[in-house]
């Protein structure tokens, strides 16, 4: 079994320098995954001066762990939202969610980048009483929305009940990453250049990195899945911790080899995955990820 992201198989990203020299520029985006390079590109036909600065590698943090899932069906999102704002808010979530989407699809076809993309439902299900009744809660948002929403069904997991949606997509993160990489300015990507310190100033921000160099931006643009200013014990101030497990195996109806799947399952559940969503990729592959 495999302890690392398949996405990493068989993939080459380029290289880019250090950051060598003092620089000002009108926007500094910290953060070289999937945010930070989709900002990146999004500005690049812009008249501003923009950099990219990331610490370790290019596209090797969260990006090339996340499941390549494509979706606005996510968990318990909109009731949260709805419970700690108002509905107009989740409304206008779900709305840039699948204005997102439509966005990466489109790059995806303009730029022509081969990145697997393929489109599948996505499902989320219930197994108690008071999930069930925010299932369905969340589907009556969804369907008031303009939303098809498809019932589930699978023999792989047990459930009380199981919705879906049908416009969402799955592709693989790191081929994505690099076809937009092809049509970036190199010269304005700097990999193991992290930021350690950042003042405000006049007429923005200087910003200090770890190889004693300064970036003077007028407005700056965190890209990072943790703050850059993580100081020791800090951290639980600013965000929570969560790890989620991705595990795929081949998938045929009615077929006792997906025993497999099913002691996984459980024993997930047991050892304290306490809620999971699930998607088919094509046909005959089975995906379950895991959320602690």
């Amino acid at each position: 079994m495999k302890n690392y992201s398949i996405w990493k198989d068989n993939i080459e990203l380029p290289e880019f320098n250090k950051l060598n020299k003092d620089i000002e520029v009108d926007v500094l985006i910290i953060g070289g995954g999937m945010t930070g390079i989709n900002t990146l590109y999004q500005l690049s036909n812009t008249n501003l001066e923009v950099v990219l600065v990331e610490q370790n590698k290019i596209g090797m943090g969260v990006t090339a762990n996340t499941t390549g899932k494509i979706t606005y069906l996510q968990d318990s999102i909109y009731e949260k939202i709805i419970n700690n704002f108002d509905e107009v808010t989740a409304i206008k979530y779900l709305e840039s969610q699948k204005t997102a989407i439509d966005l990466i699809v489109k790059i995806i076809k303009e730029e022509n980048i081969d990145c697997d993309l393929i489109k599948v439902p996505s499902y989320v299900y219930s197994n108690t009483l008071e999930e069930d009744e925010k299932l369905e809660e969340l589907k009556e948002f969804l369907i008031d929305n303009n939303i098809k929403v498809i019932e589930g069904k699978s023999n792989l997991v047990e459930y009380k009940n199981m919705i879906g949606v049908e416009d969402t997509y799955l592709f693989h993160p790191l081929k994505y990453l690099k076809g937009l990489l092809k049509v970036l300015d190199k010269n304005i990507i700097y990999e193991e250049t992290s930021i350690v310190k950042m003042d405000k100033y006049d007429k923005g921000y200087i910003c200090y990195t770890n190889n004693d160099k300064t970036i003077k931006a007028n407005k700056v643009v965190i890209a990072s899945h943790y703050p850059y200013f993580n100081l020791p014990f800090m951290f639980p101030l600013k965000g929570s911790l969560e790890k989620s497990y991705l595990s795929a195996s081949p998938y045929k109806e009615n077929n006792m080899d997906n025993l497999d799947i099913l002691l996984f399952v459980v024993a997930a559940y047991i050892v304290g995955f306490k809620k999971a969503s699930f998607f088919l990729y094509h046909i005959d592959c089975f995906c379950v990820v895991f959320y602690i």
